[in-house]
């Protein structure tokens, strides 16, 4: 995020996806616990314009079961994307989804 906060996109994306291959290579099959890291990389893709790409990351970022962000969270930093019908999608599913109810019905009570 610093990185990305310093306008040095492609250092960030660099260093992100090598995290991400890290992550790969070290959680196996259980690939899709990386959703930290790839909830960043949809955040760069989205300061970078790339709508159809960030959406496409988010979609993979919720699919993680470690993702503990609220949905709050998640709307505020990808507001260039909610104009997509893929993005309005991804973000239904998360606030269905039980594993994140505590965290919308904990940042509703704030």
């Amino acid at each position: 995020m610093l990185l990305m906060n310093l306008g040095r996109l492609d250092e960030a994306e660099r260093t992100l996806e090598r995290t991400l291959a890290a992550q790969r290579r070290t959680l196996g099959q259980r690939s899709d616990d990386a959703g930290i890291t790839r909830f960043s990389l949809a955040l760069l893709a989205a300061r970078r314009g790339q709508e159809p790409h960030a959406v496409e990351l988010v979609d993979e970022a919720l699919r993680s079961p470690l993702l503990g962000l609220s949905v709050e969270a998640i709307e505020s930093n990808l507001a260039p994307l909610r104009n997509d019908p893929r993005y309005d999608a991804a973000r239904k599913r998360l606030r269905s989804d039980k594993r994140f109810a505590a965290h919308a019905d904990q940042a509703a009570a704030k």
